[in-house]
């Protein structure tokens, strides 16, 4: 399936909707939204425990800056179409690029990265990968929610970030985006996403 346009709008997945071939379910609207993705809840029926469809995050290739309305005539003045439609083949080509960095780095079952189902697939030109939903808040939100952690706490997510860093560093990859917004936390355990930025 080819590349879509730049100025394609893509809609939001809708409650009930199939991916790959019946393999996910779209079980809510998006949960998170970035400048170069949205995610989504889904079953995945493929993957199933105790009889029980696993419930896993679908992200998709979504560029806000160049697809949604409000921006569009603002990128248009900036970029030309042609420099757009460059712009977005680079980004799919990194959001592929992501996807295989976090399955080399769940090689060995690392509970610090989200781990990869299946390959990155195409729906009607819209890319999409499946991985482990993380039932939990950011770093940022947690603090927001909770105030300030103590030191032990704060030196027990540094030591598990670091752990993922260490080996993403000996495969020659760069996250590039630390942040408290790219830290989840989960029963205890910090989970380092958002791989879209990394060299």
């Amino acid at each position: 399936m080819p590349d879509r346009n730049f100025d394609s709008f893509s809609p939001l997945l809708r409650e009930g909707q199939y991916l790959n071939n019946g393999r996910y379910e779209i079980i809510s609207n998006t949960v998170n939204a970035g400048g170069f993705g949205r995610i989504y809840r889904a079953y995945d029926h493929k993957s199933n425990k105790d009889g029980m469809s696993n419930v896993v995050a679908i992200k998709e290739f979504y560029v806000e800056e160049f697809f949604e309305d409000s921006d569009r005539s603002r990128s248009i003045g900036v970029y030309t179409k042609k420099e757009m439609g460059q712009c977005i083949k680079l980004m799919r080509e990194n959001f592929r690029k992501e996807a295989d960095i976090l399955s080399r780095l769940n090689e060995q079952h690392d509970r610090h990265v989200p781990s990869i189902h299946g390959k990155v697939f195409s729906e009607e030109g819209r890319l999409f990968y499946a991985m482990t939903y993380i039932d939990g808040l950011t770093l940022r939100e947690t603090v927001e929610q909770e105030g300030i952690m103590t030191e032990e706490m704060a030196v027990n997510y540094i030591v598990q970030i670091g752990k993922v860093l260490y080996k993403a560093h000996q495969w020659n990859v760069m996250h590039c985006d630390i942040s408290p917004n790219n830290i989840m936390l989960e029963n205890n355990c910090a989970v380092l996403v958002d791989f879209g930025n990394a060299k």
